[in-house]
């Protein structure tokens, strides 16, 4: 796990030393504020009592989700082919938190449509304030699961960015499927999962989806819930086609090669 030290050399990178030191003295102080930072071109807020500051390391700092010149290339030029083609390329963000990591990648791929996927309703109705102005990106209230009927939210002692779910009631949640099925001519470019050991549940309900998806990142969580095997269903997906993997941060990438 990344230390405190890693996190705060992050957030200096992300938003510079002056907000760096604010968001940190009222942190250090017990005090819960919206601090308002700048980063590139856009404007976020940071709860300083929550785990925004170490989401906003990881992605604006350390640039966890960065993908390499090469890759990068290949990708933007699928998007191309299939705008060309009329279909519409999709970046599933799921686990969006407060919505900086689906802003990385409305950053990275201008244009493409984005399902901005996150539970916490909390977290949600900050998502919905970074990302209302732009129209790409579509905030989804919902645990992404292997079925609609609906979870429960476990709250984590380690802040929003350690929610999980399980089953009960609470919270609506969503099929990956059906809800790519709402839009028309779809296409899944990157599949991005940070679900705190939902993973098998979602990747096992529509492994054809992973399958057909030109690049997947995922956290592992397995040190959450040891002898769960998260990640199984997603190793028999890599097993059927090449991938290369590559690793970032906390992050594993599998980018197709077919």
């Amino acid at each position: 796990m990344p230390t405190i030290g890693y996190h705060i050399r992050g957030l200096v990178k992300a938003v510079g030393i002056i907000k760096s030191i604010k968001i940190l003295t009222f942190r250090v102080l017990g005090i819960e504020k919206y601090v308002t930072v700048k980063v590139r071109d856009f404007n976020f807020v940071v709860r300083t009592m929550d785990s925004d500051l170490f989401v906003l390391s990881q992605i604006f700092g350390w640039e966890e989700y960065r993908i390499d010149s090469n890759r990068l290339k290949i990708l933007r030029n699928i998007v191309s082919k299939w705008l060309d083609a009329g279909l519409t390329p999709v970046i599933i963000d799921a686990g969006a938190n407060v919505g900086y990591s689906s802003l990385y990648f409305y950053d990275t791929f201008p244009g493409v449509c984005i399902l901005s996927i996150e539970p916490d309703p909390t977290s949600f109705s900050v998502l919905k304030l970074h990302t209302q102005a732009y129209s790409h990106i579509k905030p989804v209230n919902a645990a992404l699961w292997s079925h609609d009927r609906g979870l429960e939210l476990m709250s984590s002692d380690t802040g929003s960015w350690g929610t999980q779910v399980t089953e009960g009631a609470g919270v609506p949640s969503n099929r990956l499927d059906a809800l790519i099925g709402e839009i028309p001519n779809a296409r899944t470019l990157i599949i991005k999962l940070d679900i705190e050991g939902a993973e098998r549940e979602v990747v096992e309900s529509c492994p054809e989806i992973f399958i057909d998806t030109k690049c997947i990142v995922v956290e592992p969580h397995d040190f959450k819930t040891p002898g769960s095997a998260c990640l199984f269903p997603l190793y028999k997906v890599a097993g059927q086609k090449k991938f290369d993997t590559i690793l970032n941060g906390e992050n594993i990438f599998l980018f197709s090669l077919d």
